[in-house]
């Protein structure tokens, strides 16, 4: 993952139990160099690959380096979380600030399917490293709160968008939990001239999910 693009997002860091917060271009530089080597080694080799011998291998910098901004290999895993949760939490905010343009259902959840699904494409090693994250236990910390806060606003957002419901607002919570874990999934294992196609069939699953059971209009008292 191009470090640049790490670089962007270190400001969220600042919550996480660091060393040190790097401020100074040079450092901030090198911890983005650090991370994009751990998110490289998380995606090739599972979490066990991530050591910090093998990120300071991998980044070209001095073991001690890493020591200075992270006291142990946990911390780092933290960081990579909160770097590859960006566009999470960027289109939930999205959701929250009702910026996405109101329209029926169907159409309104593809467009925040699509949008989340092309910020994801941009650097798709972020929702590899994601999701082999997310079920990690002690990564909660960081990855519940994120995923929970996503969730959430997608389920408030298709409960505005679906007038009358025939959901209850847990069923439609529990559906996007479903929801939002499979799409990560098919993010993470689809390649890139197979993603398209993914996508497409997932957009089509997804507007089913939360559709009315077809059966109901024809039912007679």
């Amino acid at each position: 993952m191009p470090s640049s693009s790490v670089a962007s997002n270190l400001d969220s860091l600042s919550q996480l139990p660091l060393r040190r917060i790097p401020r100074q271009q040079r450092s901030r530089r090198r911890v983005a160099d650090m991370i994009s080597a751990a998110i490289d080694l998380l995606v090739l080799g599972g979490t066990e690959a991530v050591t910090t011998s093998a990120v300071a291998e991998k980044a070209r910098v001095p073991i001690g380096s890493v020591y200075q901004f992270f006291p142990d290999r946990g911390t780092l895993l933290l960081a990579v979380a909160k770097v590859s949760s960006r566009p999470l939490q960027e289109t939930a905010q999205l959701i929250k600030t009702d910026s996405i343009a109101r329209a029926g259902l169907d159409s309104w959840l593809i467009t925040v399917l699509t949008r989340l699904e092309e910020q994801w494409s941009k650097h798709p090693a972020d929702v590899a490293a994601w999701n082999a994250l997310v079920s990690v236990p002690n990564m909660s910390s960081v990855t519940g709160p994120i995923f929970t806060n996503f969730v959430t606003a997608l389920t408030a957002g298709i409960i505005q968008h679906q007038k009358p419901t025939h959901l209850t607002e847990k069923e439609t919570h529990e559906l996007c939990w479903v929801l939002t874990t499979s799409l990560t999934a098919v993010l993470a294992s689809s390649l890139a001239p197979k993603r398209s196609h993914a996508i497409a069939a997932f957009n089509t699953w997804a507007s089913h999910m939360f559709a009315p059971a077809q059966f109901n209009s024809s039912i007679t008292i």
